[in-house]
């Protein structure tokens, strides 16, 4: 007898769960093909019936998400990244400075940049994705949320979505995040 076989033999030790699989061999954790998708009206038309449930977020051609995104042809076998670069107006790059970057990038615009709108409007035409940084102010209650996120969108023209900024704001509570996501749903921009 090893001890191990000993080990195993034991029947009346406690026994919380069952072991862990390796990595390699676990299920992943939401199953292949069941992520919602931002697919436009187009698409949506032209899509074949998988017996699937349709796309959650399944938005018009004229939403902010589709109108002001830029077409991504994501190469096989290769990994994917985002990178979302903040404009603050602080640094000493503008949209200029940057449109020969060799990747796709995305510009989150601060509304406390000196000129937003004019930093978004350069982006946008060198082709890039531009967000609007979003914070909730100090003490914001769920209906300052819409107010809120109108007028930051209004400051940064063409944004395809909003970006929490670094004081989490936007989750300083459940209503807060839920009229949030409950705004952009409706006027058709990411987050």
């Amino acid at each position: 007898d090893s001890p191990r076989a000993a080990v195993n033999e034991v029947s009346d030790r406690p026994r919380i769960g069952k072991p862990a699989a390796s990595l390699t061999e676990r299920d992943p954790a939401v199953p292949q093909g069941r992520l919602p998708a931002v697919t436009s009206s187009s698409e949506k038309d032209e899509a074949p019936d998988t017996g699937e449930p349709a796309a959650l977020g399944a938005l018009s051609d004229d939403s902010p998400l589709v109108k002001f995104s830029v077409p991504f042809k994501p190469e096989d076998g290769v990994p994917r990244m985002a990178i979302v670069l903040i404009d603050d107006g602080s640094g000493p790059m503008g949209p200029a400075e940057l449109e020969t970057f060799p990747f796709p990038v995305t510009f989150a615009i601060d509304p406390g940049h000196p000129n937003p709108a004019e930093a978004a409007r350069g982006y946008r035409e060198r082709g890039f994705e531009v967000l609007a940084l979003a914070d909730m102010p100090d003490g914001a209650q769920p209906s300052d949320v819409e107010v809120t996120l109108a007028g930051l969108l209004d400051t940064v023209p063409e944004a395809v979505g909003v970006l929490e900024g670094p004081s989490g704001g936007m989750q300083s509570s459940r209503a807060i995040a839920s009229q949030a996501t409950a705004f952009l749903g409706a006027s058709g921009h990411g987050l």
